[in-house]
């Protein structure tokens, strides 16, 4: 992967981490800009995780080139880069577009784009399409087109293949690359049976909305085999078939309906769904492990300091303190340390304890108990690990955890401990 970077030549080997510094420089823009208070402080970076690239395997292409990834979530630059995106990009592409047509002789028939994939019909011939193509990607250097011509007749834009009729006329039904293998949801596996139907109806939805009245009942046809396959009623099938094309419903609406959401086990919380559905609310089942928790992420490991979550701070006599941080928990515990230094005790229990105690605060021995970036999420697995950690020193138990909870987290906490001590026994 390092060999195919730097060969690129789009990236080059640094000698230290920059990324202290472009925090600065994120911040010292965003204070100085011109931008609505309330947007600065949207836009302002929490933490400084540096980006990660990978690569993911382009296996339907000759060669399987793998195609860079950069995950700059956390990153100084994540939340101004967003900002930023959204209200350029229309403007690059439709700017890019205008002038690199209007520049060219011979214009496109139709010429349409969605995001970066762009169908276009041209009547020119293939010298002159060559050399259109040649027009486009000297625009710009940072932009640069692929070309793909018809074949047979048909050209696939997105999931349609369009093709060309005896009359010269277009249709058009489903496309599928040749590395789709038609592998879905079994029948037997352990998912909410609305679930797997809906997995159907998705698919029967996307067959009537692409494929002309000549290829429908063809693509539907497929699906009855393919599901069939897999374990499904035939029955069932067809009867997911023969629902109308759903219409999209008013996202406020959706939004107005209470949710719950729960694990699904059969026979349990599919019965709980029944109970909340008497009181006009929603259940969204998730499963409760997935493959891709069980397989290797191709991602590099976030270092824990530059991780925002849940975490425990010991002290040299045996208490714990539990805190939470939205920031990076590196930035969390600078900010621990001043307190110490400045024995700020009306506004730090740790600064307090150890002023009172003369302890010694181990910043150094923190550990991150939880990762998670959602503010009521951290909040709650805060005052969830505080009643876990009884022998602690916070001020208060965070947000508040209904009494009827209390017993089984403790339980459950008490159960980790002694599997834990079986675990070193053995």
């Amino acid at each position: 992967m390092l060999d195919h970077l730097i060969s690129s030549g789009s990236y080059r080997k640094l000698g230290s981490n920059p990324i202290t510094k472009i925090l600065r420089e994120v911040k010292k823009v965003i204070k100085e800009s011109s931008l609505e208070e309330k947007n600065k402080k949207l836009l302002m970076p929490a933490g400084e995780v540096t980006p990660r690239i990978y690569g993911l395997p382009k296996i339907h292409k000759d060669g399987v080139p793998l195609r860079p990834i950069v995950n700059t979530i956390g990153s100084p630059t994540y939340e101004l880069a967003k900002f930023v995106a959204k209200r350029l990009s229309p403007l690059v592409g439709e700017n890019f577009e205008k002038k690199a047509i209007e520049s060219y002789p011979l214009k496109p028939k139709m010429w349409k784009r969605y995001v970066d994939d762009t169908n276009v019909l041209w009547p020119y011939g293939e010298q002159e399409l060559n050399k259109f193509f040649e027009h486009l990607n000297s625009q710009s250097v940072d932009i640069k087109f692929t070309m793909e011509v018809e074949k047979n007749g048909s050209i696939p834009f997105l999931d349609v293949l369009v093709y060309k009729k005896p009359d010269g006329s277009l249709g058009h039904k489903v496309f599928r690359k040749k590395t789709h293998t038609d592998s879905y949801l079994e029948a037997d596996s352990h998912h909410h049976p609305a679930q797997k139907l809906g997995i159907i109806n998705t698919l029967a939805t996307r067959a009537s909305r692409i494929c002309d009245a000549e290829h429908l009942k063809e693509e539907q046809g497929n699906l009855v085999r393919v599901f069939k396959n897999i374990g499904y009623k035939e029955n069932d099938i067809r009867r997911t078939l023969r629902k109308p094309v759903g219409i999209l419903k008013n996202p406020q609406q959706r939004k107005d309906k209470k949710r719950a959401y729960l694990p699904y086990i059969q026979g349990v919380t599919d019965k709980v769904s029944k109970v909340l559905k008497k009181k006009d609310i929603l259940t969204a089942f998730k499963p409760l492990v997935t493959i891709r928790q069980k397989m290797r992420t191709v991602k590099d490991k976030v270092e824990e300091h530059q991780q925002k979550g849940v975490y425990k701070v010991t002290c040299s006599c045996g208490l714990n303190y539990i805190g939470e941080t939205g920031r990076s928990l590196k930035v969390r515990l600078k900010e621990h340390g001043a307190d110490i230094r400045n024995q700020r005790i009306r506004t730090s229990a740790l600064a307090e304890h150890s002023e009172r105690s003369k302890h010694h605060i181990c910043l150094e021995k923190t550990s991150l108990l939880a990762q998670e970036n959602h503010y009521f999420k951290r909040r709650f697995r805060e005052a969830i690990e505080i009643i876990k950690h009884p022998n602690n020193l916070n001020r208060d138990g965070g947000f508040e955890v209904s009494k009827s909870w209390v017993p089984l987290i403790k339980g459950l906490s008490k159960s980790n401990r002694q599997v834990q001590s079986f675990e070193t026994l053995a």
